[in-house]
């Protein structure tokens, strides 16, 4: 099993701002080794582990070392652009039938 954590914007403007555009240049990386994986025939496990600070409702609360926000997302509507924008750029990218195979935990 693979797992490999992004981090979004932590800058409100940014989750507002051509939310394709920062989940492009923000999973550049993540979305490489995705490529890899997917060339090899290996199905990631996609791990939504932290709150980003620009849409969380404490955005200062933070643990563990890797700094990561654990507070709930202050409007559900931003946190479903964001999933919804990261799932729409998967499928574009690797098509329904690769991602539909895919494990995710939020």
């Amino acid at each position: 099993m693979f797992t490999l954590h992004a981090h979004l914007p932590t800058h409100p403007r940014h989750v507002h701002h051509s939310i394709h555009c920062v989940l492009s240049s923000l999973l550049h990386f993540p979305l490489k080794v995705y490529d890899y994986l997917v060339s090899i025939g290996v199905s990631p496990l996609v791990e939504l582990s932290w709150m980003p600070a620009a849409i969380a409702s404490k955005p200062t609360e933070k643990v563990w070392c890797y700094n990561g926000g654990h507070s709930k997302p202050k409007s559900v509507d931003d946190w479903h652009m964001v999933i919804a924008a990261l799932a729409k750029h998967l499928v574009a990218r690797y098509g329904a039938d690769t991602v539909r195979k895919w494990s995710f935990e939020v």
